[in-house]
C-alpha cells in the first residue's frame, strides 16, 4: 500500500469514528482495490461498495493479516476509481466522501439485509463474497434502476438521506463536507439538491449533533423533510 493510500485509510477511519457516536466501540474496517485488485475487479466503475455482513465476508483475510477484531463497519473503496475520477489534490476528500457515503449505508443496514430473500450463510465468507458480487451491481446504479423502470434513487431511501445529512455536518473540515454533497448529492437519485435536504433537517441537525444516529433515525423526521421527500418522490417515510 502507498504512502497515500495509507494515509487516506487512516485519515477516513479517524474521521468516520470522531464523526459518528454510533462507532463507539465499533471496529471499523476500510478494504481497497490497490490491496484486493482480484476482490474488486466487479466493482468497475463503483467507488465503494457496502454490505450488512461485509465485514464476515473480509473476515479470513483481515484475520490473516492480524486485522480482525470482531463485527464491525466494513466497507471496500474503489480507490483507482477515485484517481482517475478527481484532480490528485482532491483525493484524499473523495475517498473520506466515499468511506462516509457507505457508513451511511450501515446506519440503515438492518432493514438491507432483512429484505433480501436470498442470503449466504453468515459463516460462509466465499458465499458472502459472491453474494456482493452478485447483488452491488443491480443495487447500487441509477442508471440501471431507471432502465428497470424502479427510481434512481432505489437503494438510498429517505432514511439513507436524512443519515447522510446528519454524517456530512458533522465532518470535520469544509473540503470533506463540501465534497460529500458534491459526489453523492441528490441530483444523481433524481432528487433535490442535498442542500434543501440540509435545510430541511436544519434544527434537528444542531439540536441532535451529539446523538447516535441511530437512535435520530429512529424517531419522527421533521415535517419540512417528509414534506420535500414525498415531493420528490411521491412516497412517505417508513
Amino acid at each position: 500500500m502507498t504512502n497515500e493510500l495509507a494515509q487516506a485509510v487512516d485519515i477516513a477511519e479517524h474521521v468516520l469514528r470522531d464523526s459518528c457516536v454510533d462507532l463507539i466501540d465499533t471496529p471499523i474496517y476500510i478494504a481497497t482495490a490497490t490491496e484486493h485488485p482480484g476482490l474488486l475487479s466487479w466493482l468497475g466503475g463503483f467507488g465503494g461498495c457496502f454490505g450488512a455482513t461485509m465485514d464476515l465476508a473480509l473476515r479470513e483475510k483481515l484475520e490473516a493479516a492480524g486485522e480482525w477484531a470482531g463485527r464491525g463497519f466494513a466497507t471496500i473503496v474503489n480507490d483507482d476509481v477515485i484517481r482517475t475520477t478527481y484532480p490528485a489534490g482532491d483525493f484524499l476528500a473523495a475517498f473520506v466522501a466515499v468511506c462516509t457515503h457507505e457508513l451511511c449505508h450501515w446506519l440503515t443496514s438492518e432493514k438491507w439485509w432483512s429484505t433480501r430473500r436470498r442470503k449466504p450463510s453468515m459463516s460462509d465468507a466465499t458465499g458472502l463474497l459472491q453474494f456482493y458480487t452478485a447483488t452491488h451491481r443491480l443495487d447500487d446504479s441509477p442508471t440501471e434502476h431507471e432502465a428497470s423502470g424502479k427510481p434512481k434513487w432505489t437503494g438510498h431511501d429517505a432514511q439513507f438521506h436524512r443519515a447522510s445529512c446528519h454524517l456530512r455536518e458533522r465532518l470535520p473540515e469544509p473540503r470533506f463536507r463540501i465534497m460529500f454533497a458534491t459526489m453523492f448529492g441528490g441530483t444523481p437519485y433524481g432528487l433535490s439538491s442535498p442542500y434543501r435536504y440540509l435545510r430541511a433537517l436544519e434544527s434537528e441537525l444542531v439540536d441532535r449533533r451529539g446523538e447516535p444516529i441511530r437512535d435520530i433515525l429512529d424517531s419522527e423526521p421533521p415535517a419540512a423533510f417528509t414534506t420535500l421527500w414525498a415531493a420528490d418522490t411521491g412516497q412517505g417515510i417508513e
